[in-house]
């Protein structure tokens, strides 16, 4: 489903000249190695000194490359000099006498030009994106706006505005979530949360997407839209039916309790031989001050979805618990793309999850249970 190729959405004539300004070639999509393509990738990206835009679909896209090269930096540039590029041996030189920080290297000095990265930048890839941008801190990062293979909802239209509605693109109609009712663009609150249902050219008729927004004010008659979640993420072992927006909200007012900047996390069952399940969250941090505060507040935000109280009470499930992931030489985000990737998904179109209803993830992360 979808495309193949970025191109593709970019009509017939553009499509032919884009082989022309893309630094990634083509035949990248036909690597089924990971290593390899992670290798080709890098040498492509830090062999053109001038990268103006990256455009990627998952913030973690490019912060798990970028993690691969601190990882593998002579092998990459060792590469590099191999690749026969115009200048190659002279940007590898370069590359390898850049000055880096204690943590990381200064990727806005590798590309000095680099302007703009447009990726996800809403619902579960936020905290993602501000990963990305504290790596580039000075390049514009510019939201994706909604698009899905049905339709092209939304679009950036101001760097401080969230994405416009395209109105012209399809016929839209948005149902209020708390009030059931349908509204038609023009009638839209800000401030309230809908589902987008669409009517296309293509011949979908009132298709509700599953998709939810949130209206956060208009560029002048067109409504903003931020992206809130997938509707249809739903975790339900034992009738708790946990949805992903939920969840979201729930552990995003647990870590503000403490002040904890998250670099991932992510909610999942977790089984016990003597005991019941349970979901846990699987964290990465730099610091918990108090786990078990932490674990009380996970647990009391859940609890006020009835089905989830409901199955507490009943002693399906356990109480909430807390996995803290180690600051290890692999990252999360990478040990996530890869269960997806297992699961057939490609890895383009991984998107980073709040909530999953598969358990034994505390076998693939390293780390332990702190509460």
């Amino acid at each position: 489903m979808g495309f193949d190729h970025d191109a593709e959405y970019l009509g017939f004539f553009a499509k032919k000249l884009f082989p022309l300004v893309s630094a990634a070639p083509p035949d990248l999509a036909r690597c089924r190695d990971m290593h390899e393509f992670k290798t080709k990738t890098l040498v492509a990206l830090l062999g053109d000194e001038n990268l103006r835009l990256i455009s990627i679909w998952s913030p973690t896209f490019l912060t798990t490359l970028l993690d691969d090269y601190q990882a593998r930096r002579e092998e990459i540039l060792n590469a590099l000099r191999r690749s026969g590029r115009v200048d190659a041996c002279r940007r590898a030189d370069l590359l390898r006498h850049m000055p880096e920080s204690v943590r990381q290297i200064s990727f806005e000095e590798v590309w000095t030009k680099l302007q703009v990265i447009s990726c996800w930048t809403h619902g579960p890839s936020e905290i993602y994106a501000e990963n990305l941008r504290s790596m580039f801190p000075n390049v514009e990062m510019q939201g994706k706006g909604l698009v899905a293979t049905e339709a092209f909802v939304s679009l950036p239209f101001h760097e401080s505005r969230d994405p416009a509605l395209a109105f012209t693109s399809h016929f839209f109609e948005f149902q209020d979530v708390a009030e059931e009712t349908i509204f038609l663009a023009h009638e839209l609150a800000p401030g309230r949360t809908y589902r987008v249902i669409v009517t296309t050219g293509g011949g979908l008729y009132r298709y509700s997407m599953g998709d939810l927004v949130r209206v956060t004010g208009l560029i002048e008659d067109a409504p903003c839209l931020r992206f809130i979640g997938r509707e249809g993420n739903v975790s339900d072992l034992f009738g708790e039916k946990l949805q992903g927006v939920f969840v979201e909200g729930v552990i995003r007012r647990a870590l503000a309790q403490q002040d904890i900047k998250p670099r991932f996390f992510l909610l999942a069952p977790v089984a016990a031989a003597a005991a019941a399940p349970a979901y846990a969250i699987f964290l990465q941090a730099d610091s918990i001050l108090d786990a078990p505060a932490l674990q009380r507040s996970l647990e009391e935000g859940l609890t006020e979805n009835f089905q989830y109280k409901h199955c507490r009470h009943l002693g399906q499930l356990a109480e909430a618990r807390v996995f803290l992931i180690n600051r290890g030489e692999r990252p999360s985000e990478a040990v996530f793309q890869q269960q997806m990737l297992s699961r057939g998904i490609k890895l383009g179109d991984i998107k980073m999850g709040i909530l999953d209803c598969r358990s034994n993830w505390e076998q693939h992360f390293s780390g332990s249970f702190v509460s």
